[in-house]
């Protein structure tokens, strides 16, 4: 595994590891994965489409849950039907995201 898919991955596993944690604690914790991932891989486009994708993914989520599709637990749903750690889980896919579509278009344009 590469570093930009584990750096992906570990809020996702940390929110599967504490999901009884309580939300500020949990929460807490994704804001600094988030902050990390950030520092880590920070670029204007990386900035750009990690708040895209933390005000669409969470916002998309809300209109699911309020269709009746899904739901999240009780003690998890803070956020207008949605947990509250998923604006910085999404910022930091996001920033991920980014990342690789850049690594792919540079790949691209440098293969004849």
């Amino acid at each position: 595994m590469d570093d930009t898919a584990a750096v992906k991955l570990q809020p996702w596993i940390a929110t599967a590891m504490a999901h009884t944690a309580p939300q500020v604690q949990i929460t807490t914790l994704i804001c600094a994965f988030a902050v990390l991932t950030y520092c880590a891989l920070r670029d204007r486009p990386a900035i750009v489409c990690g708040v895209l994708a933390a005000v669409c993914g969470p916002a998309i989520e809300i209109a699911i849950a309020a269709a009746g599709q899904f739901r999240y637990a009780a003690d998890s749903d803070a956020l207008l039907g949605v947990a509250p750690w998923l604006v910085p889980l999404y910022f930091a896919f996001g920033i991920v995201a980014a990342l690789i579509g850049e690594i792919t278009a540079a790949t691209r344009r440098t293969t004849p």
